[in-house]
């Protein structure tokens, strides 16, 4: 039963990747980082407090998750679409969140893709990371994929990792 799980979860998100990187094909990293935020709005909603549901494959399964479900989305496809992408962990007045970090150009970019689901903007995209922690009066924690809790994504998964994980 397990196994049957983790091979549907791999499925599902092999289904999304592929997707997402045939789309993309032929884009600027900068239109990638959009195309992806914007997928990724059209296929969540936003919940603070989701239970077991914050991880990328949670988000695609009942189309409802949390920051980390985000954070990790756009992390997995983002890398299996050639972005320089990492997540980060930072703290602010209203407690923990994570996002996004694209490299583009040399420059470190966010994009924070849950805010901009919650928020319906796109205020947080590919905003100058120094511009982004100031006006969010973030502190970084740290760079996070363990704080994801994203089940599949608990490190740099490409999409040879998966295959090797399914046994092909």
């Amino acid at each position: 039963m397990y196994y049957a799980e983790r091979s549907q979860d791999l499925e599902l998100l092999l289904y999304h990747i592929n997707n997402v990187k045939a789309m993309t094909s032929g884009m600027s990293d900068r239109e990638k980082s959009v195309f992806i935020n914007n997928y990724i709005c059209d296929s969540f909603s936003f919940r603070r407090h989701t239970g077991s549901s914050s991880s990328a494959v949670e988000g695609f399964k009942s189309g409802i998750t949390n920051c980390r479900g985000y954070t990790a989305s756009f992390y997995i496809i983002g890398m299996n679409c050639g972005l320089n992408v990492k997540a980060e962990c930072a703290h602010n007045s209203t407690g923990s969140h994570t996002y996004n970090i694209v490299n583009i150009g040399g420059e470190d970019y966010v994009v924070d893709t849950s805010a901009n689901d919650l928020y319906g903007t796109d205020d947080y995209l590919l905003i100058p990371y120094a511009a982004y922690m100031a006006g969010t009066n973030s502190v970084k924690v740290r760079d996070s994929l363990a704080d994801l809790d994203s089940g599949i994504v608990q490190k740099q998964v490409t999409i040879d990792d998966l295959f090797k994980a399914k046994g092909i």
